[in-house]
């Protein structure tokens, strides 16, 4: 009878199961690059260096194989066409799991950046969305100094669109002499 209690398929049995471990979130990280991430006001150094240093911290930090894409916008054209300007967003690195590798192009990628453009906030975080798909657990982050100069559409109007998809979106903006307003959702 003991024998029978200390079996390995009775053992195996009353085991526990593992908790589940839940998916991480997919994230896509919204990089600022317009011209006044050029100015020298933040701390000693330029919005851009501590842009760069707070998404580079969010790389090095994001969990093992946790899902990470980055978009940028100003970051092409440096002409006065606000048309133009105001479509400068572009994906340069897929939501795509962060292992070592990884991690590292991303860091090497962040580093090369140049600020030169507009700001089109309201169409870069509904690129964003796309980017980061329909199902699942999603966050955009983004990383900014300040106004969109692109609205519409208005960020505030984007941000309750992407809450009411189910989309959590953190905005950190960089820069000390910026204006008060938070994007609600």
């Amino acid at each position: 009878m003991v024998g029978a209690l200390l079996s390995p398929a009775a053992t195996a049995s009353a085991t526990p199961a593992a908790p589940e471990v839940p998916e991480p979130a997919r994230i896509d990280l919204v990089l600022d690059l317009s011209g006044s991430m050029n100015e020298n006001d933040a701390g000693g150094q330029t919005r851009l260096a501590a842009a760069k240093q707070a998404v580079s911290r969010i790389i090095d930090t994001a969990p093992e194989q946790a899902p990470l894409g980055l978009r940028v916008y100003g970051a092409t054209y440096a002409g006065e066409d606000k048309k133009q300007g105001c479509a400068d967003t572009q994906q340069v690195l897929p939501v795509t799991p962060m292992d070592r590798a990884a991690r590292a192009d991303a860091k090497k990628l962040v580093a090369g950046f140049k600020a030169v453009g507009f700001t089109p906030i309201g169409v870069s975080l509904r690129e964003a969305a796309k980017d980061l798909g329909t199902s699942g657990k999603r966050r955009i982050v983004l990383v900014s100094d300040g106004d969109d100069t692109c609205a519409p559409p208005p960020p505030c109007d984007v941000a309750r669109e992407l809450k009411k998809q189910g989309i959590d979106l953190a905005v950190d903006v960089i820069g000390f002499r910026t204006p008060s307003r938070h994007v609600r959702s």
